[in-house]
């Protein structure tokens, strides 16, 4: 089991549940994939070929399927694409 600690949250890997003083959430298994691999990452810069290739393998839809998860996270997080505090794209 991989636990992560970074500000206010706390994230377990094993059962993809992102938790807050506020709350606690399921997340889906793909934004869950793409939160466990910037945070196993997170003293690099993370390109978007290297999420699409080593979360995505195939698919046709695999880059709009990207886009959509960092919105999540963005909401999950309470963080902003204007003002980032996590993922700064």
């Amino acid at each position: 089991m991989t636990i992560y600690r970074f500000a206010q949250f706390r994230y377990n890997t094993d059962n993809r549940e992102l938790i807050s003083a506020q709350q606690s959430k399921r997340l889906r298994r793909k934004v869950a994939d793409v939160l466990a691999y910037l945070l196993s990452h997170q003293q690099e810069v993370v390109s978007k070929e290297e999420l699409l290739n080593d979360i995505w393998q195939h698919g046709e839809y695999r880059e709009n399927s990207l886009v959509h998860c960092i919105r999540e996270l963005r909401k999950h997080l309470e963080d902003s694409a204007q003002h980032p505090v996590f993922i700064d794209t």
